[in-house]
């Protein structure tokens, strides 16, 4: 996809009754290889603050919507989002 480009992706899932369709929307964010590990160590160590503060103060323009990803994220790493899942 290439660095700070938007993606959008729409589809549909032909195999539930209401044809369940959705958008989603990427963004990657360029992060330098020597911080990659400490990042990925904080996600599997559940350290979701860690990772938002790395994040937030690297790329503060989309603060906000780092923050809400990463609360959806901390929500299904620990089952909160279990009901939604199986309500979809």
């Amino acid at each position: 996809m290439g660095q700070y480009y938007l993606n959008t992706r729409v589809f549909c899932d032909y195999a539930t009754p209401d044809n369940h369709t959705a958008f989603e929307f990427h963004m990657e964010l360029p992060t330098p290889y020597e911080d990659f590990r400490k990042a990925q160590e904080w996600l599997e160590d559940g350290k979701w603050e860690a990772a938002g503060d790395y994040l937030t103060e690297r790329y503060s323009q989309h603060g906000a919507l780092i923050n809400i990803w990463l609360s959806g994220s901390r929500s299904r790493s620990s089952g909160e989002d279990e009901k939604r899942k199986l309500a979809a």
